[in-house]
């Protein structure tokens, strides 16, 4: 949690940003420990899932979006017909995308903080895993990266259309040079 303070993806909240029941809504997360990876031994998982007292969860009345991208065995598939390839993975991927701060309400978490000891209300500022529409909004936002750059980039941007799996770029060319550019 240090860790999205200190990276700004999210925001204490004071009184006056607080607003009625029904425009927030307050994720449950816990963390995730995982001893045998390397480099993410813990990470929080917040869960969109949780049903309020009404029996309704936020995923629930969050729109999922389309699928924007090639299924993975097609990736696959064209990766292997390359001469020279090339791998990748974008790093937090969905936590470089901010949210609109109209939508920070509904993605506000309580947050004890062992030094400050008391609890704090805050907003995530960037999409959330573990929300239904994430996966879409990460993705569209590599289709409109893409789109923005063409002119400049084009074959860089043909990669990221067609070779990108979620955050997992898997590319190639024919040649060292094609590739490297």
């Amino acid at each position: 949690m240090k860790e999205y303070q200190e990276l700004d993806h999210m925001q204490p909240i004071d009184s006056t940003q607080y607003k009625t029941p029904s425009e927030t809504f307050y994720l449950p997360h816990h963390a995730v420990f995982r001893e045998s990876s390397t480099t993410t031994k813990t990470r929080v998982l917040f869960d969109g899932s949780a049903k309020i007292s009404n029996g309704r969860s936020l995923n629930l009345i969050l729109a999922t979006g389309p699928v924007v991208q090639q299924d993975l065995f097609s990736n696959i598939i064209r990766f292997r017909t390359h001469g020279y390839v090339l791998s990748g993975n974008v790093s937090k991927m969905y936590r470089q995308i901010r949210i609109n701060p109209r939508d920070f309400p509904q993605q506000r978490i309580i947050w004890y903080d062992n030094n400050n000891s008391s609890v704090i209300p805050y907003n995530l500022q960037t999409v959330t895993y573990g929300l239904a529409p994430s996966r879409f909004l990460a993705t569209r936002s590599l289709i409109e990266i893409s789109n923005q750059n063409e002119a400049s980039f084009s074959q860089a941007c043909r990669s990221i259309k067609q070779d990108f799996y979620v955050d997992d770029l898997l590319t190639g060319c024919d040649n060292i040079d094609q590739l490297k550019e």
